[in-house]
């Protein structure tokens, strides 16, 4: 896609809380028991509504962005499906479609945007790199503190990868080193119009054009 750079997001979505209550009511201990077993095989599914609608936050988020394009993630998989199941999944559905996907499908829809094992689920954007006043730095430190303050995910469980990190880290040397460059050739120039002119104040005056040219290549 023409004028844009991919970025992966990933996260590591901790398991949704379980409030139990110590306070059991005999009533209910018969009820308790019958549903042990689908508790049970409810925690080793990835596919629970807490999880989706986490995805699904934090995939509108990145939508919202007018320097964010295209955004993929389990999201999308799973809004297409519902568009064609007509509704939301519950808890069971969501399950059942877990469980009985086919494998091919499986590593084809699903393994790009969640690793089960890791709990990682990996969001890919399309950020618009033609936009004239984007700031890459400034965009990237905002979706981490974003998904930290407003989301509340932790940022540690947060990992922004791709080609725009690089590219932006490489400015980022690029420019620190031009600066530390530049710093040193100033300061030789200095002394050179000391020792020349035998006068502190005539080498300021000589170097001055110098520090101008500087300022305006660096921006």
């Amino acid at each position: 896609m023409g004028g844009t750079t991919p970025v992966d997001i990933l996260l590591n979505l901790e398991d949704p809380e379980i409030i139990e209550n110590d306070e059991k009511d005999e009533d209910f201990e018969d009820f308790d028991a019958l549903f042990s077993a689908f508790e049970e095989e409810q925690e080793k599914v990835w596919f629970t509504p807490e999880r989706i609608e986490k995805v699904k936050e934090i995939h509108d988020y990145l939508e919202s962005l007018s320097a964010i394009g295209k955004v993929l993630s389990l999201a999308s998989i799973i809004r297409v499906g519902e568009q064609i199941n007509e509704g939301e999944f519950d808890a069971f559905e969501l399950a059942i479609v877990s469980k009985r996907m086919p494998i091919e499908l499986r590593e084809s829809m699903i393994k790009p945007y969640l690793s089960e094992e890791n709990n990682e689920v990996r969001i890919s954007v399309r950020i618009l790199d033609s936009l004239k006043d984007l700031r890459r730095k400034e965009l990237l430190e905002k979706i981490k503190n974003d998904l930290t303050k407003k989301i509340g995910i932790d940022e540690d469980k947060i990992k922004i990868t791709g080609i725009l990190v690089l590219y932006n880290n490489m400015l980022q040397s690029l420019f620190k080193s031009q600066i530390l460059t530049l710093g040193v050739v100033m300061i030789g120039i200095g002394f050179m119009l000391v020792v020349l002119f035998r006068s502190l104040q005539l080498a300021i005056i000589g170097i001055i054009p110098n520090l101008f040219a500087a300022a305006i290549i660096l921006g």
